[in-house]
């Protein structure tokens, strides 16, 4: 590179080491504080909620928390949503539609919705989770796919001055941090392996993200067994069954321009860092090797802040806003049971007054027998706790714990009748019983937007030859689904097509340079077509119960004649709702005609005198 390059990023290997370290050091001094009541909200969440060491073994534990968000997650992600990718620009109908089908069949192939009950796990003990979408080399049996994972929040920290989730994209960095296996190294890095001194390596969840890079390669319990003997080069390899090193990945928006102002990471940059201080490497510190590999140029990652905060985008935790209610509810069943326990029968009688087989009889029976002595005396103090006032307030404490969660936001209570006469008035009091829930689908739709419009930009950017998939609709059924690549290319080469046409038109130019500009216009809409595509879900499609509120609408604006009746089978979800409807009729007048069913009146019963 000439030697007029500038950009605040040193480019020398050592230098470029030490702002990396100070790059993450800042990253943790601004996450720890805001992030501080996790470790206490995962052991909560595991269901470690009552001190033993302080008061001892509990007579009564619930684990209220737990259950009720899982029932909650469960609402948000129990229904795939219903994907679709619109065009922005006219004449990418097409390519939007082959888009919308292969989206729609690789959602099951990898897993979206699996993905989703692990995101709503770190969502209800931390407040925030991530996606991390990738193209996989690996993934639909070598052939290769996008892939969306989510990573645990305590190992991603980024930018300070991003202060909300869905802008995470224009953080000037962000660090991932990982454990990978040594062999990952050696495939991918062969000539950086004999630099690498492994060390043992903790399991994930067992350092804090408090510590400096270096502090947190800490001895583990599994760490004490590993032995760690010296390999070639010097290396210290761990004994163990599979050698592991850590890694940080470093997304970079890296201003370099060369000699000639040209950038040299327009898409942003990526570093692998392994080991730490004067043992850390930079595995691709050259700088085609460090490029940004997306077109799209963001970060592979998205992030879902569950409860927005005003001032920091890792949102609230849930089990945080629970932790008190969760407590006095256990403390005062604790109370209960313990009084209970305490008022067994009580027999007070005069010393030799019983035969002794009698008395040990009663106590085998759970009796407390007292025998008095003349002379001597004992009374019993009865338990002072209001059992009545302790059953109410649980109650209570059950119903706030309800209205927290979104659960039942305005519960229906009192004594008065109260009847649903149809199906329509249950939805809809379900629907409003449940704000808080819709809120939050609404932001996870958005978070899976923002996911899926990275999923558009992999899928144009890999997807290079024909393959077969597996579709499955919206009615439960599985159908094969053939992508085509020139249908997804088609609308671009035609606007390449036209675009070439346009610059030559008053021009006489040779067949070959002809083909040569409209293979690089091709090659230029392509890379940029994701801009004018937009993945979209519809809003409330995740729930399950927004489904079937739709189809009862449906179903009473096609009875009024107001919308035609094969609307209320597509709502469903049904294949091919015109066949069926066919059928449904030919079938009917074969039933009319032999007097099952009334003329006009399906599903009526007969009436009197009529035929």
């Amino acid at each position: 590179m000439p030697e007029s390059r500038k950009s605040y990023i040193p480019q020398n290997e050592e230098q470029l080491l030490k702002h990396l370290e100070r790059v993450d050091g800042e990253a943790i001094a601004y996450k720890a504080p805001r992030t501080k009541g996790w470790k206490e909200a995962v052991e909560i969440y595991r269901g470690n909620h009552w001190d033993k060491a302080k008061e001892g073994n509990p007579l009564f534990q619930a684990d209220l928390i737990t259950t009720r968000l899982d029932r909650k997650a469960s609402l948000l992600v129990e229904s795939k949503p219903i994907v679709d990718v619109m065009p922005a620009k006219e004449g990418l109908r097409n390519t939007s539609r082959v888009l919308r089908d292969t989206l729609r069949a690789g959602w099951d192939a990898n897993e979206v919705q699996m993905g989703l009950e692990a995101l709503s796990s770190y969502l209800r003990a931390m407040g925030s989770g991530l996606f991390k979408v990738i193209w996989d080399n690996e993934a639909a049996m070598g052939l290769g796919d996008w892939r969306m994972t989510p990573i645990d929040p305590r190992t991603v920290r980024f930018d300070p001055f991003i202060v909300k989730a869905q802008e995470l994209n224009s953080a000037q960095y962000l660090v991932h941090e990982t454990s990978i296996p040594l062999h990952w190294v050696s495939r991918h890095f062969p000539d950086k392996l004999d630099k690498i001194r492994v060390q043992p390596v903790p399991p994930p969840g067992e350092h804090t993200e408090t510590q400096s890079f270096g502090q947190r390669f800490i001895r583990s319990p599994l760490a004490s067994f590993i032995s760690r003997p010296t390999g070639a080069a010097g290396q210290a390899f761990a004994a163990g069954a599979v050698p592991y090193v850590k890694m940080r990945e470093f997304w970079l928006s890296d201003p370099a321009r060369d000699g000639e102002g040209v950038p040299i990471f327009p898409e942003g940059r990526v570093l692998y860092v392994v080991g730490e201080g004067k043992q850390a490497v930079i595995l691709n510190p050259a700088d085609d090797d460090s490029k940004n590999p997306y077109w799209d140029g963001w970060h592979p990652f998205e992030l879902l802040d569950n409860r927005p905060d005003i001032d920091h985008p890792w949102g609230r935790s849930e089990v945080q806003a629970m932790k008190r209610m969760q407590e006095a509810f256990n403390r005062i069943g604790h109370l209960i049971v313990r009084n209970i326990i305490k008022s067994v029968p009580w027999v007070q009688v005069q010393s030799g007054a019983l035969a002794p087989e009698t008395i040990q009889f009663l106590k085998d029976f759970g009796d407390i027998v007292l025998e008095e002595r003349q002379g001597r005396t004992a009374t019993r103090t009865l338990p002072q706790f209001p059992m009545e006032l302790g059953v109410r307030m649980m109650d209570f404490i059950l119903k706030l714990f309800d209205s927290e969660t979104g659960l039942i936001d305005n519960p229906i209570q009192g004594t008065g009748r109260f009847e649903v006469r149809s199906p329509e008035l249950l939805e809809g009091l379900q629907a409003e019983a449940q704000i808080l829930v819709r809120a939050q689908a609404r932001r996870l739709e958005s978070f899976l937007e923002r996911c899926g419009q990275k999923a558009v930009s992999r899928i144009l950017q890999f997807y290079t030859s024909d393959r077969l998939m597996t579709l499955v609709g919206d009615d439960l059924t599985l159908k094969e689904y053939h992508f085509e690549i020139e249908k997804l290319r088609a609308d671009i080469v035609r606007m390449a097509d036209a675009k070439v046409k346009e610059d030559f038109k008053d021009m006489t130019v040779d067949p070959a340079d002809r083909q040569a500009a409209l293979v690089a216009a091709t090659e230029s809409f392509t890379k940029g077509a994701w801009r004018q595509l937009r993945f979209k879900i519809v809003p409330l499609s995740s729930l399950a119960s927004t489904k079937t509120t739709r189809a009862m609408m449906i179903r009473q604006l096609a009875q009024a004649g107001l919308v035609p009746s094969r609307m209320v089978l597509e709502e469903l979800g049904i294949q091919d709702p015109m066949t069926l409807l066919n059928e449904a009729m030919t079938e009917l007048a074969k039933r009319q005609m032999l007097g099952l069913i009334p003329p006009g009146q399906p599903g009526r019963p007969l009436k009197q005198g009529q035929v």
